[in-house]
């Protein structure tokens, strides 16, 4: 039976078995209530009380687990995460982001500062011109990494690890190889074997491993499991980026305007590479880096206003 079904059984119940006493008791309810029906009444609500209570509290006996699995991982607030070495650290946010928009119209034409009786031709020419630009400078995507366990390293030397690593143009890494090669041989795993490890071997110095192991096996969820390191957290290379807009106004009447203009993306034509956590992957082409998020691009638009 469902809790909500125990609930309603029991409270029907309490009900009936109070409607009982007052039947076969020799307590009569009369228009002044006597100290005998209201003790028989107070005790009857008490236990009745008493039951919910009980039920409640078995209702968020889950919600209690839970959450205290989470404290483990998140003790004080909910975008820190425990180290590696037990220490608390703020490494579940952004460290800094910079963030700006600007919009500059050139002050020239009958609207600006300059060239303000040109006429009417030379005033189409040279004014409403308009310049914005975007810019976002990022320390960093976040990349969690999971409930893994980590062998060899802390926590600050697997963040000093994880960074772009090129080995030509095509090929872009994330970690070192040596910790891709040993991470690859804890991760294939043989049930035919000695070692409990496949054809590579059995993995050496500084790697990522299965959060189950020989010594460990997670008894609940993966993510809040005893074995491994339940979270770990690790910030991505910089993010620059700078769009630039270029719009022109043309006054045709004193309602209808022509607009041109031409949008710049990535103008510094910056790789901001996505790197790869790849753990898990046994296959060396799956721990290499995503493309560029974008080359330098150009748009042009032309809009009516009427």
């Amino acid at each position: 039976m469902s809790l909500f079904g125990k609930v309603v059984s029991i409270n029907a119940g309490a009900i009936i078995a109070a409607a009982l006493v007052l039947v076969i008791s020799p307590v009569t309810i009369s228009a002044r209530p006597q100290a005998t029906e209201i003790v028989v009444l107070a005790v009857g609500t008490v236990v009745l009380l008493g039951v919910n209570v009980w039920l409640v509290r078995r209702a968020f006996e889950p919600l209690e687990r839970l959450a205290a699995l989470m404290r483990q991982v998140d003790p004080h607030e909910p975008g820190r995460r425990i180290q590696l070495d037990g220490a608390v650290n703020e490494v579940a946010d952004v460290s800094h982001a910079f963030k700006a928009t600007g919009v500059y119209e050139l002050p020239f034409g009958s609207n600006g500062r300059f060239y303000r009786n040109a006429g009417a031709v030379m005033d189409q020419i040279v004014g409403g011109w308009q310049i914005s630009g975007t810019t976002r400078i990022q320390s960093g995507r976040l990349f969690d990494l999971g409930n893994i366990r980590v062998v060899g390293m802390t926590h600050d030397e697997v963040q000093s690890m994880f960074k772009i690593r090129k080995e030509n143009d095509t090929i872009i890494y994330a970690w070192p190889q040596e910790i891709i090669d040993e991470t690859i041989k804890a991760y294939s795993v043989s049930a035919t074997t000695a070692s409990g490890y496949g054809a590579l071997g059995a993995p050496t110095g500084k790697y990522f491993a299965p959060a189950n192991g020989p010594d460990c096996i997670e008894q609940i969820s993966n993510n809040y499991g005893d074995c491994g390191v339940q979270s770990l957290i690790v910030t991505g290379p910089l993010i620059l980026n700078f769009d630039l807009s270029v719009r022109k106004k043309v006054k045709i009447t004193n309602r209808v305007n022509y607009e041109f203009s031409l949008d710049i993306f990535n103008v510094l034509n910056r790789v901001n590479f996505v790197p790869t956590v790849g753990i898990s992957n046994t296959t060396l082409s799956d721990w290499q880096a995503a493309l560029p998020t974008s080359a330098r691009t150009m748009q042009i638009g032309t809009r009516f206003n009427w």
